[in-house]
C-alpha cells in the first residue's frame, strides 16, 4: 500500500498571554509526503517540506521507530565558510517502540576544504553512532545512565594522504550529587 499526499503547515506569529492567535500573515510552508507499508510490521513515510526532507520508519526487526533527518542544501551552504563546504549531512535516531526512549543516535557530515594548491580539494567525513542504555529515572525524568559512542573520521583527496582514525568512547553516570545551588 502507498499513499502520496500534499500538506501545508501554517503557524501564527508569538503571541503573550490570552491574545487571539488569529492573524492574516501566517507563516506557510508547502509539501508532501510519501506513506507506504512494506509488510504488515513495517512502514516508512517521506515528509518533504520547504526543500528539508524528513525520514522515518517501523522495522519489526529491529524492534525500533527510525528517524532520518537530511539537511536541505540551503541549510548546508549557512553552514560552510569560506575555505570549506559542507557536502551533505545526516543524522539517524533509532527509538524503541517499546518505551520510546532513544537508543541509538548516528550522525555523518562530509566536508570539502580548499588547499593552497590549485590540485584539488582535501574531504574529511566523519561519522559517529552512539548507543545509549541503562535509562533511570531521575527526579522525574527518564536520562541514560551508560553508552558507548564511536567516531571514525576519513580524510582523502588529490593534496591528502588517505586517513583514517577509529575513536571509542564508553560511558556510565555512576552517581548524582545533590542539586547546585
Amino acid at each position: 500500500m502507498c499513499v502520496i499526499g500534499q500538506v501545508k503547515i501554517s503557524a501564527s506569529e508569538f503571541h503573550q498571554g490570552d491574545e487571539n492567535v488569529k492573524s492574516k500573515n501566517l507563516n506557510e510552508e508547502a509539501g508532501g509526503f510519501m506513506l507506504w507499508q512494506k509488510n504488515p510490521d513495517q512502514w516508512c513515510l517521506e515528509l518533504i517540506i520547504n526543500g528539508s526532507k524528513v525520514i522515518s520508519g517501523c522495522n519489526d526487526d529491529e524492534d525500533c521507530f527510525i528517524l532520518k533527518l537530511d539537511a536541505s542544501q540551503a541549510t548546508l551552504e549557512a553552514q560552510g565558510g569560506p575555505k570549506y563546504e559542507i557536502i551533505h549531512h545526516t543524522v539517524w535516531g533509532y527509538f524503541s517502540q517499546r518505551s520510546g526512549l532513544l537508543v541509538k543516535l548516528e550522525d555523518s557530515r562530509l566536508l570539502s576544504v580548499k588547499t593552497c594548491k590549485e590540485d584539488g580539494d582535501v574531504f574529511w567525513e566523519t561519522s559517529t553512532e552512539s548507543v545509549i542504555n541503562d535509562y533511570k529515572y531521575v527526579d522525574g525524568v527518564n536520562i541514560a545512565h551508560g553508552g558507548k559512542t564511536f567516531f571514525t573520521v576519513f580524510r582523502y583527496g588529490e593534496e591528502s594522504a588517505n586517513h583514517k582514525r577509529e575513536l571509542q568512547e564508553t560511558w556510565k553516570i555512576e552517581e548524582k550529587g545533590p542539586k547546585p545551588i
